[in-house]
């Protein structure tokens, strides 16, 4: 049987639904995962499922909220593992809760751990069960480099954010460059005073 046609129920785990970056491109890698074939869903496991959650829902997101209502951390925590332990593979995109209970899983359970800031403590918080992961992996070349030296562990790889690309390509560089940031107007987590520089590698290539 070839690997293509194995269908694969897969639980990509986040702490609370949000339509912003985290929360956007999580989307596109569970529908890209489903339109492959697989069972993608993308579970919160926090127990505020958080304000956009109804909205993520009504815009077609596979999300599930597994611990709504759950204020005890424990009791998350057996949900958690109950309810992860039914896929395939479980990607940790920014779950506490699964990165706790990572070792609890069924030995056939892939576990994938995927690590979104240069953040020092987003860094030290990823060595904590790492050893348990199948694969890392880190959203920039800067997050990897951090993990690897962190961890002492070489088996990360960088997979850039998911993106949607209007008519199935990136837009030529050879047009004029228009540069756009959204997000949050912080340098620790979200490099802003490098966009200078973006732009100048752009404009160059």
């Amino acid at each position: 049987m070839r690997l293509e046609s194995i269908s694969l129920k897969i639980a990509i785990c986040i702490d609370q639904s949000s339509v912003g970056g985290v929360g956007t491109s999580t989307n596109i890698l569970a529908c890209g995962m489903r339109k492959a074939g697989h069972q993608a869903d993308i579970l919160t496991t926090n127990g505020k499922i958080g304000p956009e959650y109804e909205r993520a829902r009504r815009d077609g997101w596979p999300v599930k909220a597994i611990c709504e209502g759950e204020r005890w951390l424990w009791r998350r925590l057996q949900m958690v593992v109950s309810r992860l332990s039914e896929y395939d593979c479980v990607i940790n995109n920014h779950s506490r809760e699964t990165q706790l209970v990572t070792p609890a899983f069924p030995s056939n359970v892939v576990r994938i751990s995927v690590i979104r800031s240069t953040s020092e403590s987003a860094i030290d918080s990823a060595r904590y069960n790492s050893n348990f992961y199948d694969a890392m992996v880190g959203i920039s070349p800067e997050v990897t480099r951090l993990l690897r030296k962190a961890t002492g562990i070489d088996r990360i790889k960088t997979i850039p954010n998911a993106t949607t690309l209007k008519g199935g390509r990136f837009i030529a560089l050879d047009k004029k460059l228009k540069l756009v940031y959204l997000g949050r107007l912080t340098d620790v987590d979200k490099n802003i005073l490098l966009i200078p520089d973006i732009a100048l590698a752009c404009q160059s290539h």
